[in-house]
């Protein structure tokens, strides 16, 4: 099985994020009418598995940003790597633009962590004014930044080690 060149796993994998990319640039202005400027605010919040129309929970506004931001940041992200896999399928792995799009990943996904825990901070702080319980205690927690921290860290450590391998390259290259 093929990693880098033409049909190769590097190639299917262009185009799915390709794919992706399109499918969230088109839907994230229809999300973000939808919970920014819709009058009639039929759109109902499915995060956490709970149902909650956006026009009765406090701080809906933020929670509506917060979810375009990340759809425009997933798109981002798709776009990304779409352009990190196309640059794979034609062979070339250790180039500058590579470790560009690898450090650009990883802070891509620490950013989206932390607009996704500052969204489920909101989420969590303003369900106690919609939530009542008899005889019982509810807990919400914040969603962990931790993951996406680690996984972003390693991500722009990579970037580096490229940054590195492509110094390495081009040494060889000039003696050779």
């Amino acid at each position: 099985m093929k990693f880098t060149g033409r049909k190769s796993v590097s190639s299917f994998l262009r185009v799915i994020f390709k794919a992706g990319m399109c499918l969230l640039v088109l839907f994230t202005p229809v999300v973000a009418y939808a919970m920014l400027m819709d009058n009639s605010k039929s759109l109902v919040f499915l995060n956490y598995g709970l149902n909650i129309r956006l026009n009765n929970f406090p701080g809906s506004l933020i929670i509506a940003i917060c979810s375009v931001v990340l759809l425009i940041m997933a798109a981002i992200l798709f776009y990304e790597l779409s352009e990190l896999f196309e640059n794979f399928s034609i062979d070339k792995v250790f180039v500058h633009k590579n470790a560009k799009h690898l450090k650009n990943i990883g802070i891509i996904i620490i950013s989206g962590g932390v607009v996704y825990s500052l969204m489920g901070y909101f989420i969590s702080r303003n369900l106690m004014n919609v939530i009542s319980v008899k005889n019982g205690k509810v807990e919400l927690g914040i969603p962990c930044i931790d993951g996406f921290i680690i996984v972003g860290l390693m991500i722009i450590v990579i970037a580096e080690v490229f940054k590195e391998a492509i110094k390495i390259k081009e040494d060889s290259d000039m003696t050779v």
